[in-house]
């Protein structure tokens, strides 16, 4: 009987996630390194077609080229993550740094993103550890309640990780959940990708209507479905499309799935979305935008460094005439440099990352 027990304890406290950790072998593709390089491993990196997160993971690996040219880089997919961070862990060195993919999946509107998030900071112990710019959220209901006091158990169990919020919502909520970690507040990492393009006086001929077709989205179906009808009636030249597509985007494939979506904006008069990196490709295109908010505070939060940029508009109501009256207006306001300083964000996310 005591047996029994210890056997349901043990296996009650390891996750399906963990017995990947224990049962990986020590030795994998990863592993194979010269003992004099120092490295930076950016792990859960995205596979799914969400360009929105592929934007993140390109813009975070260009800065690691561009701010730490003394590291190679090693980029680690999700599932990759999953099956050979135990042989990564032990073979990496004291110099070596973690990063783990920012974006808007911290909490438990999507558990297996956070699940893979507490299983690198569960087993990399030893090792400077840095959770990307992130937005945060948990339900407020006993799902959210209990995913919390799980990830702020095994945050709270790493003193040598680092959580960066991308918008104060999140800063605040991480200062108050997660007493015990350092927490810091930058925008989300794909405002990087601004250093990358370039003012091409391209002609803009398209109308872009964007919207998110899942979960965070704020419309019903019936009103998504009369704000395209009444934009398409409007911009008879309208092109309805979203930042998610329906294809695996490995790390070969990302740079060119990024800088294809960039284009489109760069050629649009403008866009009308309710996607936080619609926001975020207006502003480093200098494309004109009406954006509504989204179920979390992400998109007031990333307004906020974007918004003296008046090309760019928030629109808090859901009202069609309102929203493609905006959209004829915001065409009349001048371009305007990103009121983000790069140089600056760069230093300050290089301290982070290096700070000891």
């Amino acid at each position: 009987m005591q047996v029994n027990y210890l056997i349901k304890k043990i296996i009650h406290r390891l996750s399906l996630y963990d017995l990947y950790y224990y049962f990986a072998q020590s030795k994998n593709k990863y592993t194979y390194r010269n003992k004099d390089t120092k490295i930076v491993y950016i792990l859960i990196e995205p596979e799914y077609g969400n360009l929105g997160d592929q934007a993140i993971a390109l813009a975070t690996k260009l800065f690691i080229r561009d701010n730490f040219p003394e590291y190679k880089i090693v980029e680690v997919s999700i599932e990759d993550t999953f099956k050979y961070l135990r042989g990564i862990v032990e073979s990496s060195n004291k110099n070596d740094l973690f990063l783990l993919q920012g974006g808007g999946n911290m909490g438990n509107l999507y558990p297996d993103i956070e699940a893979s998030r507490r299983f690198c900071i569960k087993h990399i112990k030893n090792r400077r550890i840095i959770s990307m710019p992130t937005t945060i959220t948990y339900t407020d209901d006993k799902k959210g309640r209990k995913s919390l006091i799980s990830s702020r158990k095994i945050y709270s169990s790493n003193p040598n990780l680092i959580l960066i919020a991308r918008e104060k919502f999140s800063y605040d909520i991480m200062r108050k959940e997660y007493p015990c970690n350092k927490i810091f507040l930058l925008p989300d990492i794909a405002f990087y990708l601004s250093t990358r393009i370039k003012n091409i006086k391209t002609e803009r001929r398209e109308n872009i209507i964007c919207l998110r077709r899942e979960k965070e989205s704020n419309l019903s179906y019936e009103e998504k479905t009369m704000l395209i009808d009444n934009f398409c009636n409007n911009y008879p030249n309208a092109f309805i499309f979203d930042t998610t597509v329906s294809r695996t985007v490995t790390a070969k494939l990302r740079k060119h799935e990024v800088f294809s979506l960039l284009h489109e904006f760069q050629r649009a008069k403008v866009v009308l979305t309710d996607r936080m990196h619609g926001l975020i490709f207006c502003s480093i295109t200098g494309t004109p935008c009406v954006v509504m908010k989204s179920l979390d505070n992400k998109i007031l939060g990333t307004y906020d460094w974007v918004k003296e940029q008046k090309f760019i508009v928030l629109k808090e109501t859901m009202d069609i005439i309102e929203l493609l009256e905006s959209c004829e207006k915001v065409q009349l306001e001048k371009y305007s440099e990103l009121s983000i300083d790069m140089k600056e964000y760069s230093k300050r996310l290089k301290e982070i990352i290096k700070v000891q």
